[in-house]
């Protein structure tokens, strides 16, 4: 593991082989799998909200009515449950103090349906259309020392096998980018439950992980978190006139407002050489930054921010029936309040150029060492 100065001008801890990436799981005889089933509710995101709910969960007087708000705001959204082959969901619950690693697929959604999100994303002639503009794998230790993070370029080429959704079978498809599983299985399925089970079904299927577990959040999701924790700074190598985005920032340490930082997240030709992968090192540096600003303030003893951190995070978000569970994600969050984030370990799949196009990837073989080492 090395340490490596990103464009952004911040340090983000990366590895070129994937070889000395932390190994939280503890190797496991897992190989490649086609089948798998998965439950969705509308729920909570990573670290940061589980940072959030714990404090709900045991801060005194005002827990009471804060946790009965947050717990309806979890239960009172949910989404049919799509079973994979022969294997169907699995109901447990995560139990954080069991001392096992917890990891799940983070999927960040590029839909513009509804008004923030057209505002953010796009015009109205993309209404209805849902892709998948980030896909982080991630995984927590089970001393919760550790995080892994590892992005799957949009853009790569890869083989998925068959999968569910609610209206019906997807064969298995050969050299598509790796972002159209999701877009096509919510066209075929009708719904969020077909789009996330089938990239977390191709995730497990390429990676030879196990993983049972998803988070998806979408343009509007995420500018209200980054509004919740009051923004962040973020430090850009360059000044930017993006017309996809609509996003204008001069050169030099800023502090970014929601709207702001998520165009950020999604410029691709206005910074850096416009690839896939620069995108990437730049969404991973913004999820650091918003942890960073989220761990750093006083969100522990202060009730009213978190509350309202908490609101923004449960309604903008949808995580799988393995993770919806309010007095876990409170215990897993008391575990994780002592994170620092030189223990998150950001890294992408390496990938090169497709020998049938210059515009699209492949993964190289040190992919294989990264999830390797993962399970």
């Amino acid at each position: 593991m090395f340490r490596k100065d990103n464009q952004e001008g911040d340090t983000v801890t990366q590895s070129h082989t994937g070889n000395e990436l932390p190994n939280v799981n503890g190797l496991r005889d897992v190989k490649p799998r086609h089948s798998l089933g998965y439950r969705v509710q509308h729920r909570v995101r990573t670290t940061v909200a589980s940072v959030i709910v714990a404090l709900l969960a045991f801060s005194g007087t005002a827990a009471a009515a804060t946790w009965l708000d947050v717990d309806g705001i979890i239960r009172g959204h949910s989404v049919n449950v799509i079973g994979q082959g022969s294997l169907s969901a699995d109901d447990s619950i995560i139990d954080p103090n069991s001392g096992k690693p917890i990891e799940f697929v983070l999927i960040g959604q590029d839909s513009r349906d509804g008004e923030e999100n057209k505002s953010i994303g796009g015009g109205e002639d993309t209404e209805g259309n849902h892709q998948a503009d980030t896909t982080m794998v991630v995984q927590i230790s089970a001393n919760r020392k550790e995080i892994n993070l590892v992005s799957i370029p949009r853009d790569s080429l890869v083989d998925v096998p068959q999968c569910e959704t609610s209206k019906g079978t997807i064969a298995a498809q050969y050299n598509v980018m790796f972002n159209s599983i999701f877009a096509g299985a919510y066209r075929t399925g009708g719904d969020l439950a077909s789009a996330a089970s089938c990239t977390l079904n191709a995730v497990n299927s390429l990676t030879g992980l196990s993983i049972q577990n998803f988070i998806v959040v979408d343009f509007a999701g995420l500018v209200k978190m980054i509004d919740a924790v009051g923004g962040v700074d973020l430090c850009i190598p360059q000044n930017i006139d993006d017309p996809y985005t609509g996003l204008k920032l001069a050169k030099g340490l800023r502090h970014l407002d929601g709207l702001q930082a998520t165009q950020y997240a999604r410029t691709r030709h206005a910074l850096g050489d416009g690839s896939d992968t620069a995108r990437t090192t730049r969404q991973q540096y913004l999820i650091k930054q918003l942890m960073n600003e989220a761990l750093s303030k006083n969100l522990l003893t202060d009730t009213a921010q978190l509350y309202q951190l908490a609101k923004a995070a449960l309604k903008s978000l949808y995580i799988s029936q393995g993770m919806a569970d309010t007095a876990a994600l409170a215990g897993l969050a008391m575990s994780l309040k002592n994170f620092t984030l030189t223990n998150l370990h950001t890294q992408t799949v390496p990938v090169v150029a497709a020998p049938s196009d210059p515009n699209r990837s492949v993964w190289t073989d040190d992919a294989d060492t990264i999830w390797e080492n993962m399970r």
